[in-house]
């Protein structure tokens, strides 16, 4: 199952769980981003819709208050295969990294 809700008093808060939707009315940016940013730690994916910039601004500021997919609504339930859940690649928990040279090789240092 799954439900969706809508709410007359503004402000975000934790559902139930498990597939959960409650949508609330936000007067600005701001509001919605103190919100995420209290949520932070329970929200991985923010859905818009309708911002003539294309959702440049609100991305920034979700993104800024620890949101980690800002995606349009249609494509929330909807993640790529190389989606970054939770801000990590999709298998880097189930991965341990070897790191190797050869002999005689010179070291260098890289990023992944």
């Amino acid at each position: 199952g799954w439900a969706v809700y809508a709410a007359d008093d503004p402000g975000l808060e934790t559902g139930p769980g498990g597939r959960t939707v409650r949508v609330v009315r936000a007067h600005s940016l701001e509001q919605i981003a103190a919100d995420v940013r209290r949520l932070r730690h329970h929200l991985q994916t923010v859905g818009f819709g309708g911002f003539t910039d294309g959702g440049r601004g609100l991305a920034e500021s979700m993104g800024a208050a620890g949101a980690t997919r800002i995606v349009p609504f249609e494509r929330v339930p909807f993640p790529p295969g190389w989606w970054l859940h939770d801000g990590r690649g999709p298998l880097e928990a189930l991965c341990r990294r070897v790191e190797w040279e050869e002999e005689g090789q010179t070291s260098s240092s890289s990023s992944t």
